[in-house]
């Protein structure tokens, strides 16, 4: 730990893995203390919170989690108003962040351009594309 307070020093061994391997290696395996990934969010943040921050999740290597965020990521899927959904999970994310279960280190936009002779690229909601239909130009 640094000797200043509010600055953290921490030691590391990295080990690069590819992506494709990074499931089975990190959360199978249990290799590793952290993991450097991309997220694949869905568009239901509720959905989210069940699968990272549950004792008995599999996105929860650790299998850690406390009383209160249990209680909050059970009452936002059952919150039938959306309203009430969102204050549960603005409490959920300070509880989570307290806990530091997840530490975002940064979100990327990304983008993509396509022509009007493309088709068949399937943009899904929470980010991801599916290239296996493209093709380009007349057929």
């Amino acid at each position: 730990m640094s000797k200043n307070p509010g600055q953290l020093h921490i030691e590391a061994t990295i080990t690069p893995v590819p992506a494709a391997n990074i499931v089975e290696v990190f959360y199978v395996q249990g290799e590793g203390d952290l993991i450097a990934a991309l997220g694949n969010p869905t568009p239901a943040p509720a959905v989210d919170a069940q699968r990272e921050y549950l004792p008995d999740s599999f996105s929860n290597p650790g299998k850690e989690s406390t009383p209160e965020i249990v209680d909050l990521v059970e009452r936002s899927v059952a919150a039938k108003d959306l309203e009430a959904r969102n204050e549960v999970l603005r409490q959920l994310q300070v509880a989570a962040l307290e806990y530091s279960m997840i530490l975002p280190i940064c979100h990327f936009e990304r983008t993509l351009a396509s022509a009007t002779d493309v088709d068949g690229l399937e943009v899904y909601s929470y980010g991801n594309w599916d290239f296996s239909g493209v093709s380009v130009g007349e057929q």
